[in-house]
């Protein structure tokens, strides 16, 4: 029996001590929450609840804060207070509040154009997009995620971040995500489309790392 890794990283929680999380009181029960559910085979749409549709979607976890305190918490069979997990897409909420961070403290400029803190990207789909655009998922730049297409944006993604195995004369290119942004190229003029570009998340982080007085992993 042999199974497949995926490189991972353990993101630190910084030298202080971790916030506690006060449970709100008179915590509403939101996995009993009546919710309708929609049918794609065009069946009437069926009653459920919150944590059926939770059970049922393969989710790990669920959590609720409100004004800083717990109102639900639930775990799936994979899922445990204790147990890490993939970020996947969670990185782009992280890394815009980031972002907002920095564009508040005056460290980050919103309208400057991405390859003036990131020159690498000159000559990609990002030349031309403004920091807003990136960040504001109205980049023009094309990103295919058909994941069935073995030559889709998504696969090459896979392999340049040795998520699958390089394929032919292009898996002896040097790899890594900065160097796999320099790849991609623009379909669209900037800014005028919202369109959900999966690597855009790394461009802001590459913004937010580029200058001294922002370094990332602060």
């Amino acid at each position: 029996m042999s199974a497949t890794l995926l490189p991972t990283y353990r993101v630190p929680r910084g030298d202080g001590a971790p916030r506690p999380l006060p449970a709100a009181p008179g915590r509403p029960d939101l996995l009993s929450v009546p919710v309708n559910r929609m049918d794609r085979t065009g069946e009437p749409p069926s009653t459920s609840t919150v944590g059926d549709v939770l059970g049922d979607t393969y989710t790990d976890a669920y959590l609720v804060l409100q004004d800083g305190q717990l109102v639900t918490e639930w775990y799936g069979p994979l899922g445990a207070p204790d147990r890490t997990h993939a970020l996947m897409s969670v990185s782009k909420s992280v890394v815009g509040c980031v972002a907002a961070v920095l564009i508040d403290r005056g460290l980050l400029d919103p309208d400057a154009e991405i390859t003036s803190y990131v020159p690498e990207l000159a000559g990609s789909g990002y030349a031309g997009a403004l920091v807003r655009h990136v960040y504001d998922m109205r980049s023009g730049v094309r990103f295919g995620e058909e994941y069935a297409n073995p030559d889709s944006d998504i696969r090459r993604l896979d392999e340049w971040v040795e998520w699958q195995p390089g394929r032919g004369q292009e898996a002896v290119e040097p790899r890594g995500l900065y160097r796999f942004l320099a790849t991609l190229q623009a379909e669209a003029p900037h800014g005028e489309r919202s369109c959900t570009v999966r690597p855009s998340p790394t461009c802001w982080a590459g913004c937010a790392s580029a200058r001294p007085a922002c370094p990332w992993p602060s």
